[in-house]
């Protein structure tokens, strides 16, 4: 808990890739809080990040849509 008055400054960012987001932790330099924000995946602007995506989450499948990895096509359904 911080203290009444206290302004969070946050330093350092560490990224936590997950399949279809990313989840960006930032720690503030005075207390120590840690904070972590989700940020969707964008597949059309940054393509590389379909290996990220996996076949059993619904919303990768439906993120990637028409664009499925090719490994996916291998795979029995």
């Amino acid at each position: 808990m911080t203290e009444v008055g206290h302004v969070h400054d946050w330093g350092s960012k560490r990224f936590v890739d997950h399949c279809h987001w990313v989840g960006i932790e930032k720690t503030c330099k005075g207390c120590g809080e840690v904070r972590e924000d989700a940020s969707e995946r964008d597949f059309d602007l940054n393509p590389l990040q379909i290996a990220f995506a996996r076949r059993d989450c619904a919303r990768c499948r439906a993120l990637t849509k028409g664009k499925e990895p090719a490994s996916w096509r291998s795979l029995a359904t």
